[in-house]
């Protein structure tokens, strides 16, 4: 368990969610079950650049926690945008929803994202996503 608490309380994640109740309830059980850095944005292109400069900073995040309903650009459309970017293309995105219609789901996966979580969540089961999405990132 040790390594899974290294490698969360090192890693960095960045929320993406137009709700602001939304993003600090998963900020909160992100910082609860241990990571070390948990950045929000409000909408894609805010996302877009915080990864960018991010990454320029030489602190990129290990994932990316996307809800699926954004106003401007919505979260498979912003995944289909960081697929297209070479440097992201196989970075980890997780879509965040409160809808298990298998059609969203089978549209996220198709786009590029790599998990798929519903809201509620337990901490358990957003632990067990997080460590994947995290793992994913740091595997060559």
């Amino acid at each position: 368990m040790d390594n899974a608490s290294d490698l969360l309380s090192n890693s960095g994640i960045l929320i993406v969610d137009d709700q602001r109740a939304a993003r600090m309830l998963l900020n909160a059980f992100l910082v609860r079950i241990g990571v070390g850095r948990v950045e929000e944005a409000t909408d894609g292109l805010e996302a877009l650049r915080m990864m960018t400069l991010a990454k320029k900073n030489r602190v990129p995040f290990s994932a990316i926690f996307i809800s699926r309903m954004l106003r401007e650009l919505s979260g498979l459309e912003l995944v289909g945008n960081i697929r297209r970017i070479e440097e992201w293309a196989n970075f980890p995105i997780v879509i965040v929803s409160e809808d298990l219609n298998q059609g969203y789901v089978r549209d996220a996966m198709t786009v590029g994202a790599d998990e798929y979580l519903l809201r509620p969540y337990t901490e358990e089961h957003l632990q067990e996503i997080t460590l994947r999405a995290i793992r994913k990132n740091s595997t060559p």
